[in-house]
């Protein structure tokens, strides 16, 4: 997945959330998908437009309890509103409700979300401002709609306060 521009501002309705296939890892193609119009034709590997590719971050469900009509989810959103979308192949996407699942932070980089097999829930790295600094702060959640209060990620008391503009928080294979 990755994101992509139609035209304009990088806080536009324009933005596109695009698919690649590759069966090595090296060699990728576009798959014309049919899904979002883009100037006039669909003849194109769109999954979805809107403000909310500005960071789309999809993912497989783990979650044994998943519904196969959600194997795939994602949170998306900017300007303090992350949205949980849905897909059951990871292409054919539909936000879960319309109201955002979690509002406090600032959101305008990447925001990870997987389910935690260890803790048994669904676990959200995002992004927050932090007296002038991008911070990283983290909530979990049971169903993917109702969130816990973020709480900020702590390290030693003498760190000094760095930027963290995107983060690539994810369970470690054979280290949860």
């Amino acid at each position: 997945y990755y994101r992509g521009s139609v035209a304009g501002s990088d806080h536009s309705d324009n933005q596109v959330t695009c698919v690649a296939e590759s069966r090595d890892g090296i060699h990728f193609t576009r798959p014309k998908l049919g899904l979002v119009e883009v100037n006039g034709s669909k003849d194109n590997n769109v999954v979805w437009r809107g403000i909310e590719s500005h960071n789309f971050a999809p993912f497989r469900d783990g979650n044994p309890a998943a519904k196969p009509e959600e194997r795939y989810k994602a949170l998306a959103g900017i300007q303090s509103k992350l949205y949980a979308f849905v897909s059951p192949d990871g292409i054919h996407w539909q936000k879960l409700q319309a109201e955002p699942v979690i509002t406090k932070g600032d959101f305008d980089s990447l925001n990870l979300a997987f389910w935690d097999e260890r803790t048994q829930n669904y676990r959200c790295f995002s992004r927050y401002g932090d007296d002038g600094v991008r911070a990283i702060q983290s909530c979990t959640s049971t169903d993917f709609v109702h969130w816990t209060e973020p709480v900020p990620n702590r390290y030693r008391k003498a760190a000094p306060k760095e930027h963290f503009y995107t983060n690539g928080t994810r369970p470690c294979p054979g280290a949860p």
